[in-house]
């Protein structure tokens, strides 16, 4: 041994070494307790798909890039909400060899008459190779709103709901764009009277097949609501301000601006204001449910609600709306069909 050196005794070291390692073990232990009771037990994925319902998934990953390193779970509802019904589309069919209109609407689930209408078809014989024809997805048609149109008129024209036509086309008011085509779920193509009168108060029938009515209104006595001149007849007819195909639901009559509008029978005042094109309007519904209208007014001199007789004063001429002079546009509607007002006055 050498002088001075500190004697190391070899059992105190393992002593001290054995009493070092079993500190490091406690400690060690401590950790891995706080680290397990830190985080939520992990269910294996197997037991998860085994415990869900058969029709409904736990949770739903967008698919996203190899590299991300999050994902998105949608909620509940999102994951329930049933997806949108389709909405109504205007398609287009190209004309082929051996094309005819009744394997045109076969198949695309429409109807002949539709398709003549919607497409103004003029002769349903000569389809030509390459000739484009508007189809709808729904039976229907497609109406192109005019200066005047109102949803009730065309609900009225189309014998279909306004709420339909509001539903489908997605209109929250009752604002209609000129030029804008709506599609009208269920409507049937206007069909064009059988009558057609001159300016010289003459009449001569049509060539149409179409069946006399026999409608409730015949059996009303109906009086002209002013004296004056037809300048517009009913049925279907250029535009006068815009030049457009335009579906005329009444007759104008014209005559001196205040002249006073007479009601055309007795009955109650279901609509006194302004409406679109129309202008200044009145409607009154009679006792078997036939309205009649009276617009371009000056003025409007009754109120919804209050009974009128034959005759009495309901408005005075005018040019309101969309006019060229001074008339009385006046319309007849039976059942919600317009029809021509010269079948039923004397």
């Amino acid at each position: 041994m050498v002088k001075g050196a500190y004697n190391i005794d070899d059992s105190n070291i393992r002593s001290r070494l054995t009493r070092a390692f079993r500190i490091a073990t406690i400690v060690l232990s401590l950790a891995l307790t706080v680290f397990y009771f830190s985080y939520p037990a992990i269910t294996p994925a197997e037991e998860l798909a085994e415990n869900a319902a058969p029709e409904q998934s736990i949770m739903t990953i967008q698919d996203l890039p190899a590299d991300d390193d999050e994902v998105r779970v949608l909620e509940e509802s999102e994951l329930l909400k049933p997806p949108e019904e389709d909405k109504p589309v205007v398609a287009e069919h190209e004309v082929v060899e051996g094309d005819t209109l009744s394997k045109i609407s076969e198949m695309h689930g429409t109807d002949e008459e539709t398709l003549v209408y919607i497409n103004n078809l003029s002769n349903r014989d000569s389809l030509q190779v390459g000739q484009k024809l508007a189809i709808l997805s729904i039976k229907g048609v497609i109406h192109e709103v005019v200066r005047g149109d109102t949803l009730w008129d065309l609900a009225q024209l189309y014998d279909v709901d306004e709420e339909d036509i509001r539903e489908v086309n997605e209109i929250t008011g009752d604002t209609l764009r000129i030029g804008q085509e709506l599609v009208i779920p269920g409507g049937q193509p206007p069909e064009n009277t059988a009558v057609i009168a001159s300016t010289s108060g003459a009449r001569t029938e049509s060539t149409s097949s179409q069946p006399e009515t026999t409608d409730p209104g015949s059996k009303l006595s109906f009086a002209w609501p002013v004296g004056g001149t037809i300048t517009s007849y009913f049925g279907w007819r250029q535009h006068p301000v815009y030049g457009t195909r335009d579906f005329h639901q009444g007759i104008d009559i014209a005559t001196s601006q205040g002249t006073s509008i007479g009601a055309a029978a007795a009955g109650t005042v279901v609509f006194s204001g302004r409406q679109g094109g129309y202008g200044n309007t009145v409607r009154i519904e009679h006792a078997d449910g036939t309205i009649t209208r009276y617009s371009h007014n000056l003025r409007n001199l009754v109120t919804p609600g209050e009974s009128v007789s034959q005759g009495q004063t309901v408005a005075e001429v005018g040019q309101s709306g969309v006019a060229t002079g001074a008339h009385v546009d006046f319309g007849i509607y039976i059942n919600g069909q317009p029809v021509d007002p010269l079948n039923y006055l004397p």
